[in-house]
């Protein structure tokens, strides 16, 4: 993974790990080496990863030059080994990337493979045909193919990278352009600052001046990325505030880089608990809570969704008042009939409603009920009593997966929930957002289902098994993940917003009669 989008990078997954000395081999490119291709020796760039204080992975990068058909390109490749923790077991994630791109930095193709065993992996293949980037996605055995149009003057990921080395910035002195994120399947527009040369603590211990420069793009704005550069354009030190820490790179040889991991250390489901007083008493017997909510350098307003089970009103640049609902399926309301597109009843490649595991275990779970929501709640039911093993070590699972293992945790839990649902064309999707546990007394990063009944879209938590929920989950975004959408991780971002910056009061609680 190239140096300037790595953090970015990390910041995804770090936003997936929260809801759920090993290197993997790496993966072969088609049109690797091809034939006809002369290339000169590459530049090898080595860096550790650390979030706060413990070491959580390394990166690797290159860049040649290489001639193709009589055309000059540069190829890049990447690599980012990472190991942490959530509640108590450990996540290992690696990303690889290979992307050809012009001399002036037009994407030519792309290959992007990201591995979070035991989950299989998923690949995103591009290449630009005119004013298309055609996207070729496999996942769980299954590939689907996406078409986004594209301009010529669009950057390759690896870009940036060679942009501040070979094009130093001057204080004061922005450039803006656009590239493609494959992570993400979208564009984003980056923004790069110069500043003036300042001192910066080194891996050594040591102070250093160096110039810096600051990133911003567009897919999560207001997060900034500092990196510090010497004379010679190298990255030495990149550096985000993430989850409440800092989560940074060194550049180090290639023996530091690859030196024990000890990311093991820092179980970032815990550090990152937004604790509440008071304690709610019986969360999940609730019907209403008011909480007060500040978001440090943020509107609550703008990052937490209004909907069928929750509103929010700001009641200043940083606080705002939430008020949680537990609802269950009413009569229709009067007037027309609301409806839902046809996608959310239909199967992606995240939840495979026509794979016959998945349609096994709808079939046992709804027997011979036939009203829609009796069958969701015993669907509900029917995963928490089989998904036995909680298993925290998979951050994303297909529905098609989970139904073989049976295990995961609360992803796997909701999409297999969904999945289920829409075998019985109950439209579903997934919600991204906290809930509180009482025995911490504190809200943690959560996803759940919820299905569309009455012209409203319900709860259900088959992580808990309750038959609905209380008003102890704060919704922050929802996802069908359509094929069309941008890739799954992106339903995690508005949590990367205020983790780290959000303290909740509880103002009143109403529980249900």
């Amino acid at each position: 993974m190239t140096g300037t989008r790595r953090l970015f990078c990390l910041a995804i997954l770090a936003a997936g790990w929260l809801l759920s000395e090993s290197v993997f081999s790496r993966p072969a490119l088609a049109q690797t080496k091809p034939a006809d291709a002369a290339k000169t020796p590459a530049d090898e760039e080595w860096n550790v990863i650390y979030m706060g204080k413990d070491r959580i992975g390394y990166s690797r990068s290159n860049t040649l030059n290489i001639k193709r058909e009589g055309r000059e390109l540069i190829r890049s490749e990447g690599e980012t080994m990472m190991i942490i923790k959530r509640f108590g077991q450990e996540l290992k994630m690696k990303m690889t990337m290979f992307t050809e791109e012009t001399l002036d930095g037009q994407l030519v193709s792309v290959e992007f493979k990201n591995e979070n065993p035991p989950a299989s992996f998923t690949r995103t293949t591009g290449v630009v045909n005119g004013d298309k980037l055609e996207l070729s996605i496999a996942n769980a055995g299954k590939t689907s193919k996406k078409s986004i149009t594209w301009d010529k003057e669009n950057k390759s990921p690896a870009y940036q990278d060679r942009m501040l080395r070979e094009q130093p910035l001057k204080t004061g002195e922005k450039q803006e352009f656009k590239i493609f994120l494959p992570e993400m399947n979208q564009i984003a527009t980056i923004s790069v600052t110069g500043k003036d040369a300042e001192e910066t603590t080194l891996l050594d211990g040591k102070k250093h001046k160096l110039r810096r420069v600051d990133l911003t793009q567009s897919v999560v704005p207001g997060f900034v990325t500092k990196y510090w550069i010497d004379d010679q354009g190298n990255t030495l030190k990149s550096s985000m505030a993430l989850l409440g820490v800092d989560m940074s790179t060194y550049r180090v040889s290639r023996e530091e880089a690859l030196k024990k991991i000890s990311g093991a250390e820092m179980d970032i489901a815990i550090e990152t608990l937004i604790k509440i007083q008071p304690p709610i008493q019986k969360p999940y017997e609730t019907q209403e809570i008011v909480y007060l909510v500040t978001v440090k350098g943020h509107n609550p307003a703008m990052e937490i969704p209004s909907g069928d089970t929750q509103t929010i009103k700001s009641t200043g640049p940083e606080t705002a008042e939430l008020t949680v609902t537990s609802i269950r399926p009413t009569a229709p309301a009067a007037g027309p009939a609301k409806t839902v597109a046809a996608d959310f009843s239909t199967p992606n490649r995240y939840l495979q409603s026509d794979d016959e595991r998945v349609i096994k275990h709808a079939e046992a779970a709804a027997g011979d009920l036939t009203a829609p929501w009796d069958i969701a709640v015993k669907m509900e039911s029917y995963v928490h009593d089989n998904l036995k093993k909680k298993n925290f070590s998979t951050a994303l699972g297909t529905a098609a997966e989970v139904a073989e293992s049976m295990e995961g945790d609360c992803t796997e839990h909701a999409c297999l929930l969904a999945a289920m649902c829409r075998v019985k064309k109950i439209p579903s999707r997934v919600v991204v957002g906290f809930v509180y546990a009482e025995s911490l007394e504190a809200f943690g990063g959560h996803m759940w289902t919820e299905v569309f009944l009455n012209g409203k879209w319900i709860p259900l938590d088959a992580t808990l098994g309750l038959g609905g929920i209380g008003a102890a989950h704060i919704k922050l975004a929802d996802t069908g993940f359509q094929d069309n959408e941008t890739a799954p991780t992106a339903s995690f971002l508005p949590i990367l917003r205020v983790i780290g910056n959000m303290d909740l009061k509880v103002k009143t609680v109403t529980y249900r009669k």
